[in-house]
């Protein structure tokens, strides 16, 4: 079946629905065939309905019942219809009814095909046997998750899987409100809301005279429509329902339930109106139980004390109007701005306690409840504005000093390197000087093995510590920002807005991480090119060279410099940092491939302790190989000489 199948075949189950001959729950609808409220045409359009569409029938059974009697006359299923032997046999023995003839009919109507025929001897039977002294009773169960599943598949652009999604599906809005009537709160409540599962309703035909309209975190579509964009209500629903359950205590088997479910929904509101001044007193508290027919609500603070109010919330909220049910939603939206905060929620429980002595007495006292509210706000930051200030002067003091500390640090290393490119630029030049001086190339393979050997050793290894020292400063800088946020919340109770203050911290940070993450680079294709370079010098000195000379002499120098980083690339690893190999066209290594030069500002204070983890086998192992090549050419060397 596809959607469109789905709509006609709930288009023919309206006569039922009319007649009152639907009664529907959570999971299924179940239909009944009463014979002296159906038309002869409305039964026969119910069973051709039932026949073309048998996969979302569940149950399809008529039975005959008379005194100390009881079988199912015929079931309908994805085979056809099936007659029972014993029923039939009943009928011809007992009543004027020809059952057999029926029977015989219907098979062979079917076996040819001829549906419109079938139904139509079914309809003569029912119609018979209700004018006998028996009854029939039915049984046609509707699968609604069948239904269900035909509508999140005719859905192709689900931004959230459905899986996480409480979805349910009415066929009537009216057997709705009656279903959530005729429960109690934790009955319905256990069922259709979940902190992991955002739900969603689902209808066909709404013949009441309300408007139905969903909220964000209570979305409410035709079967006509389809679902769009849900991510974001679904993580906010989520991050609703954490808070609800954080700020307050729940206990035998009360439901944590978040006003935001109802709050923006005249209609929701009212359908759920146990529900929503539940929610509403909930969050005004610190403990919720369940006592037989009683919610038990608590809340203290100092002298000030809520002690388990007992509250019958179906007939409590029974006497509340649509303007009562108004005003509570517009203080929930006043306390929704930062229930996320503990600090707030305090903030709201004392006014509510300085106002009411008893939690239903927040009906009565909202505009108090709110002004209570804004005063002990204004109080607690007045309170402690002298702190603030200087809180926030040192934090101004600290930024200053970040931005120094950064550029003081970028600079130092951005000028070790330049003194870097700047030795080696001596190197080839007193390498031509010696060239031009002499005449020979003799002395260049030495001078140039003693340069790189030199450079190796003693100065990458200052240019290692300046890296570091950007490291570190980039992690207490971090530090330092959570220390003087947490120090500010303290005082405000997390009023103060850091979003732009973080937004300089993050740039700062920023910067340095690009510039730590280009030195790195830069290192890494120096440190390479240096080694493969004192590689190619030894492969030339002792090809062209006697053992006993100087060159061949600095090509062991070499290789001892050569194994002496490899020891330290493999057993110090706060050492050599540079070490590994980066030779890829972009100039980053694999380690690194995740970190773009304007890498995410978020991860910034946690790529220094998440470094071995995400990149294990970092060890480069060209320094072993360059090594192991010097050794290999210089043995082979003296072989081949003696």
């Amino acid at each position: 079946m596809n959607l469109e199948e789905v709509d006609y075949f709930l288009h023919h189950l309206q006569p039922l629905q009319q007649k009152g001959c639907i009664e529907e729950g959570l999971r299924n609808i179940t239909a009944v065939f009463d014979l002296d409220r159906l038309t002869r045409g409305e039964t026969g359009a119910v069973l051709s309905n039932i026949l073309n569409y048998t996969s979302v029938i569940q149950d399809c059974s008529i039975d005959v019942n008379a005194d100390g009697f009881s079988e199912h006359l015929f079931r309908i299923t994805s085979t056809g219809v099936s007659l029972q032997g014993d029923a039939i046999k009943f009928l011809d023995e007992e009543t004027d009814v020809n059952a057999s003839r029926y029977r015989r009919d219907i098979n062979s109507h079917a076996n040819s095909g001829r549906e419109g025929n079938v139904v139509y001897e079914l309809v003569n039977l029912l119609q018979e046997i209700s004018n006998t002294s028996y009854t029939l009773d039915s049984t046609i169960l509707i699968s609604k998750f069948e239904i269900l599943d035909i509508w999140i598949s005719s859905t192709s652009s689900w931004s959230v899987d459905p899986e996480r999604l409480y979805i349910q599906f009415w066929f009537e809005i009216e057997n709705f409100v009656d279903w959530v009537d005729s429960r109690d709160l934790v009955e319905y409540a256990s069922e259709m809301f979940s902190a992991e599962e955002m739900p969603i309703l689902v209808y066909y035909s709404n013949s009441t005279e309300m408007d139905l309209n969903g909220s964000e975190y209570f979305p409410v579509f035709e079967l006509s429509d389809s679902p769009q964009y849900l991510s974001s209500q679904y993580d906010s629903y989520r991050n609703k329902m954490s808070s609800t359950r954080e700020n307050t205590s729940y206990f035998h088997q009360a439901p944590a339930i978040t006003p935001s479910l109802f709050a923006e929904s005249p209609s929701l509101r009212t359908v759920f109106k146990p529900a929503f001044v539940y929610s509403i007193f909930a969050i005004f508290s610190d403990r919720v139980a369940v006592s037989n027919s009683f919610f038990l609500f608590s809340a203290e603070y100092g002298p000030n004390t809520i002690g388990r109010d007992e509250v019958n919330i179906e007939k409590f909220s029974s006497n509340l109007s649509e303007e009562h049910l108004a005003d509570l939603a517009d203080l929930y939206q006043d306390f929704a701005r930062r229930e996320d905060r503990a600090k707030f929620v305090e903030f709201w429980r004392r006014s509510m306690l300085r106002n009411c002595d008893g939690i239903t007495d927040i009906i009565d006292e909202i505009a108090d409840i709110r002004k209570s509210y804004q005063f002990i706000e204004s109080e607690v930051i007045e309170k402690n504005f002298d702190e603030l200030s200087d809180a926030v002067r040192d934090t101004n003091t600290f930024m200053t000093e970040i931005t120094s500390q950064v550029s003081d640090t970028t600079t130092a290393l951005s000028d070790e390197i330049q003194r870097l490119v700047f030795a080696l630029l001596g190197a080839i030049i007193a390498n031509l000087f010696l060239i031009l001086r002499w005449s020979n190339f003799d002395t260049v393979i030495p001078f140039s093995l003693f340069v790189v050997s030199a450079i190796l050793l003693f100065y990458f290894p200052l240019i290692d510590r300046r890296i570091e020292e950007l490291e570190e400063m980039k992690s207490k800088g971090q530090e330092d920002y959570e220390t003087y946020k947490d120090l500010i919340s303290d005082f405000t109770g997390q009023a103060f807005d850091f979003d732009d203050l973080e937004a300089r911290k993050d740039e700062y940070l920023s910067y340095a991480d690009q510039r730590l993450q280009w030195s790195r680079r830069k290192i890494r294709q120096i440190h390479a090119v240096l080694l493969l370079t004192g590689l190619l010098f030894v492969f030339f000195a002792n090809l062209q060279y006697e053992v006993f000379t100087i060159q061949v002499a600095f090509s062991g120098v070499f290789f001892v410099s050569s194994s002496y980083i490899t020891y330290q690339t493999h057993t110090q690893t706060d050492e050599y940092s540079y070490h590994r190999l980066d030779l890829n066209p972009f100039g980053q290594s694999s380690s690194d491939s995740s970190d773009s030069d304007g890498g995410d500002v978020d991860e910034v204070g946690e790529d220094d302790e998440n470094d071995d983890e995400a990149d294990p086998t970092s060890t480069n192992y060209l320094p072993l190989i360059v090594s192991a090549l010097s050794l290999a050419a210089i043995i082979v060397h003296i072989a081949v000489a003696y």
